[in-house]
């Protein structure tokens, strides 16, 4: 059956390699599929990424921080954009840039980790996971502090066509400082992420909606997003990651 006996583990008395041992081995130890399953193997790109987020998951100690921001004069600034431009801004894109502002600000987040040095970036080179059929692509906006919100709507239009047609390159998923995914467009109230090494840290977006709440002590009502910050707790400690969430918050409320 083409097996070598020097990789296969013996479950037989004292350690002998029996019959079935050596099928499993033959077979890659994979048990035929009960009927009426389709056994659909992982691409290279969705081994990869497990690969990755595995060792994310386990190498990294994760912590995260959730804050609540209002919306609404986002929402107003990006309805005037999109009655005055030829190119169609999402929330998305208007938190991106304001990602990417208050990366400026709060530069201890914007970071790689290699080995045993941080990168710190001078640019917000910001990574926008893009959701296609065969996994997640972190495409990466070069300097987005230096974009107008338009311009960012369009890049990440066009790599978003790129990764449904197989066409990004790995310069498209390279030198990204800090992540963004954004499932508010599938209704997810929040989330978690895990962190995408080398980058310190990750932003997960849910859903704007309606909610009330209290100003001056009456009860009103206001769009309102979750965002949840994931750190690397090897480098960017809680205050730094709370100054980050702040100085966010900041540069959403100056949209409105």
């Amino acid at each position: 059956m083409g097996v070598d006996l020097n990789t296969v583990t013996g479950t037989g008395r004292r350690g002998r390699i029996t019959k079935d041992d050596v099928r499993a081995a033959a077979s890659d130890g994979a048990e035929p599929a009960p009927a009426g399953v389709e056994v659909i193997p992982l691409s290279a790109t969705r081994q990869t990424i497990a690969k990755r987020l595995t060792g994310a998951k386990q190498d990294i100690p994760h912590y995260y921080l959730t804050v609540n921001y209002e919306l609404d004069g986002l929402l107003a600034h990006r309805a005037a954009l999109n009655a005055n431009g030829n190119t169609r801004v999402s929330v998305n894109d208007l938190l991106v840039k304001c990602v990417a502002r208050a990366l400026q600000r709060e530069p201890r987040v914007n970071i790689n980790v290699i080995e045993n040095s941080i990168h710190q970036y001078s640019d917000s080179n910001v990574s926008v996971a893009i959701a296609t059929e065969d996994g997640l692509y972190p495409v990466t906006i070069r300097a987005a502090q230096n974009l107008s919100t338009q311009e960012i709507a369009a890049a990440t239009a066009e790599f978003a066509e790129r990764a449904r047609n197989g066409a990004l390159t790995r310069e498209d998923l390279s030198d990204g400082s800090f992540t963004v995914s954004n499932l508010g467009m599938y209704g997810i109230d929040n989330f978690t992420a895990i962190i995408n090494p080398p980058m310190g840290a990750i932003l997960a977006l849910g859903k704007g909606s309606e909610q009330p709440v209290v100003r001056d002590g009456k009860v009103t009502v206001a769009t309102i997003v979750s965002a949840t910050l994931s750190c690397d707790h090897r480098v960017i400690d809680g205050a730094i990651g709370a100054t980050f969430l702040k100085v966010l918050g900041e540069e959403i409320a100056s949209l409105s």
